[in-house]
């Protein structure tokens, strides 16, 4: 693998893993300005929790190939 590429592929591990930590993040204080019974917010709630462990997922998935090669 190239330098290049090595590069690339750190650089988007760290984008997903900021990415994640924002959904994270606006999991945590999305509930502060809504009813969190409200279906509504519920399924917002649950919507940023998914994103956030995609996106966590997909920062594990790309330092485990820079990790391999």
């Amino acid at each position: 693998m190239n330098k290049t590429f090595r590069a690339f592929l750190k650089a988007l591990s760290q984008v997903f893993a900021n990415l994640s930590a924002a959904w994270f993040a606006l999991a945590f204080i999305t509930p502060n300005f809504g009813n969190i019974f409200n279906t509504k917010a519920l399924s917002v709630l649950t919507v940023d929790i998914i994103f956030g462990i995609v996106f966590l997922v997909l920062a594990t998935i790309v330092e485990r190939i820079l990790d391999y090669e």
